[in-house]
């Protein structure tokens, strides 16, 4: 059984005309980062069911996006909750949120309402805040008060470039991980690389994904992280991007599941597949 903790779907306003809709609503990272990429597919919930099944996907986490604007944290919320409402057996989301917005307690409060399950993704980068700050650490704790799992979107300084990347600040976000222990967090994409540096401390309330990871490391990386690091490895395919571009034109989970199901050892497997995805939301 197969649990995904990182995947984006965008509703039809969106899809439409990704560049248009940022235009329109003032999120020039998200236009251009979305407008022209070959790579993003839009699905509609049912297809994102559909390929669900064909890799025996049984639950999925649908991410919140990394908005500038809260007005659009909120209106892409409310869409999530009306798509996942409907499919609350097979999905979940956490909420679009920018931590450096004044309200964040107020979208945090209605996202909770709604039965949300975490907040984020989150890009301080992209939205303009500090890991250091006296405002994350009061994020993290309402998100804390919530039970709300944090994720992060980290990225590797070492990796391979690509159109639009925007650096984050990763030694400072295990640093609030470690300052702010009643919160727990999900590190995305690797913890951005920092999982694979000598003598690495995890902290003991960070988990990781491996999320588009046919693009960053490839399934062979899991031999090189200690088991420490490994017991806190959660499924996530980043889906709908599309991870074997030269085979598939759209997006599918299924090849990226089996890859996975082969690479991970066996002892880590119930917690890479599920049992962490069920520490993270329940």
């Amino acid at each position: 059984m197969i649990f995904d903790i990182h995947t984006h779907w965008f509703d039809e306003e969106i899809a439409a005309s990704p560049a248009g809709w940022a235009g329109q609503n003032s999120e020039p990272h998200f236009g251009a980062l979305m407008g022209g990429n070959k790579l993003q597919s839009f699905k509609s919930i049912d297809d994102f069911l559909r390929d669900m099944d064909a890799a025996e996907v049984e639950r999925a986490a649908i991410q919140g996006w990394y908005f500038e604007n809260s007005a659009n944290c909120r209106r892409w919320n409310r869409r999530a909750y009306a798509a996942v409402k409907k499919h609350s057996d097979r999905l979940c989301a956490f909420a679009s949120v920018n931590c450096a917005s004044s309200d964040f307690e107020g979208v945090l409060s209605e996202a909770f309402e709604m039965g949300f399950k975490g907040a984020g993704e989150l890009h301080d980068g992209v939205q303009g805040f500090s890991f250091g700050s006296a405002q994350f650490d009061e994020f993290c704790a309402c998100c804390a008060e919530k039970n709300f799992a944090i994720c992060l979107h980290l990225s590797d300084p070492r990796g391979r470039d690509y159109p639009n990347k925007v650096a984050t600040q990763n030694s400072p976000a295990f640093d609030a991980a470690r300052r702010n222990k009643s919160a727990k967090f999900l590190f995305a994409h690797f913890g951005g690389g920092e999982v694979f540096a000598e003598n690495f401390s995890p902290p003991e309330n960070v988990f990781y994904d491996c999320a588009a990871n046919t693009f960053l490391y490839g399934a062979a990386a899991y031999k090189k992280l200690p088991d420490s690091v490994m017991e806190k490895f959660a499924f996530g395919s980043d889906y709908s991007l599309r991870l074997y571009p030269r085979k598939y034109k759209t997006a599918e989970m299924r090849e990226f599941a089996a890859e996975n199901a082969a690479a991970v050892q066996k002892k880590f497997s119930q917690k890479f597949f599920r049992g962490n995805f069920e520490m993270l939301v329940g």
